[in-house]
């Protein structure tokens, strides 16, 4: 008996994502773009602060442009680019692009997520703003060893070395650090060696303390902070 189409187990059918307009301010009218994501949302924006701050995208509208019936645009013409991000990362992109938006980030996983798109399209002003919040108290005091292996897989040295300053307030062998898995094992071995060194150092200057100065000691814990600033100072951190 021959099986007709609609009897076949496996469905032929493609699940098409309905199109959905972003949120504002990325529904602007007066747009001359649209970035579809991953998720079919269109988020309509200026060509102008797209090529402000990524060159990536400056060279891309410098390109010679297909003719028009080869162009994918939306219903009002605007020329449509597909991308390979989903909504929320394009949504925290774009607001870095349009530089007077709040852009403040809660989590690790959205800094990192910012520093790979953003070396993806070659975004080197906005990185500097993400580095700044990479360094603050709120991630570098609380989770010192994700936000160094962050660093140093972006090659981030000077938030690398805060990060292994700010350790030293806590055990070597702490909580899972997932984005570890992100860095070789020489990257962590630098880790490891700096904090070695800090050990011996402090060692070191509470024998001498001892030994040489009466009356009152110096704290532990001031010592090991001026041990790990020196040895931060002179550390040079290989990447690769």
């Amino acid at each position: 008996m021959t099986r007709k189409p609609s009897d076949d187990p496996v469905s032929s059918t493609v699940m098409v994502i309905p199109v959905t307009i972003a949120d504002v301010p990325f529904n602007d009218s007066e747009a001359d773009i649209v970035l579809c994501t991953a998720n079919n949302v269109h988020c309509l924006v200026h060509r102008l602060f797209l090529s402000f701050a990524s060159p990536f995208f400056k060279d891309l509208f410098k390109l010679p442009q297909p003719v028009p019936e080869q162009v994918s645009t939306d219903k009002d013409g605007r020329p449509i680019i597909h991308i390979t991000e989903d909504h929320k990362t394009i949504n925290m992109l774009l607001r870095f692009c349009y530089l007077s938006m709040d852009t403040e980030m809660d989590t690790l996983e959205d800094i990192q997520t910012m520093l790979a798109v953003m070396t993806k399209y070659d975004m080197h002003r906005s990185i500097e703003l993400v580095r700044k919040q990479l360094r603050s108290p709120a991630f570098v005091e609380k989770e010192p060893l994700c936000v160094f292996a962050i660093a140093y897989r972006y090659q981030l040295r000077d938030e690398a070395i805060a990060a292994m300053k700010e350790s030293t307030r806590f055990p070597l062998v702490g909580p899972d650090c997932s984005e570890l898995r992100n860095i070789p094992a020489s990257g962590y071995l630098q880790y490891l060696r700096y904090r070695t060194l800090c050990s011996e150092s402090v060692v070191a200057a509470i024998d001498g303390d001892f030994m040489i100065r009466p009356g009152p000691r110096t704290e532990p814990s001031s010592l090991v902070l001026t041990a790990a600033k020196a040895v931060a100072s002179g550390l040079l951190v290989s990447w690769h």
